[in-house]
């Protein structure tokens, strides 16, 4: 998280081309929430959106995505987690990090449009 590369990233220019307007994060949840992470995701600039990817999301699974992770779940439980059906899932919990930055949760067949204008369309 201290890469150089991203402190370039991190500049809040007020030059709305040299911002970042989307990060996308496949992080666990005990990662995404953890300080130093939160810390690093509040230096990018306000205009710049954080789509999560991971198990706080809802309906981000088919029948048959769900059947390919149970069985790789038999082989490492901690690896693999289960996903659970979009029926089961409830809305993603109001975190430190959804109050701090903002926060766009990942569904199926979500995308996210950089040009012409820069919107998730869903």
């Amino acid at each position: 998280m201290e890469n150089p590369t991203w402190k370039l990233c991190q500049n809040n220019s007020a030059n709305e081309k040299e911002n970042i307007h989307l990060i996308v994060h496949f992080t666990p949840s005990n990662v995404l929430n953890s300080p130093k992470y939160v810390a690093w995701m509040e230096r990018f600039n306000l205009s710049t959106k954080h789509m999560i990817l991971n198990d706080m999301c809802g309906g981000i699974a088919s029948e048959a995505v769900i059947r390919v992770q149970h069985k790789l779940n038999m082989l490492d439980k901690d690896l693999f987690p289960l996903i659970m059906p979009s029926t089961q899932k409830k809305e993603p919990e109001k975190t430190d990090v959804v109050a701090q930055v903002p926060t766009i949760f990942g569904e199926t067949m979500m995308r996210y449009s950089l040009r012409p204008d820069c919107e998730v369309d869903m």
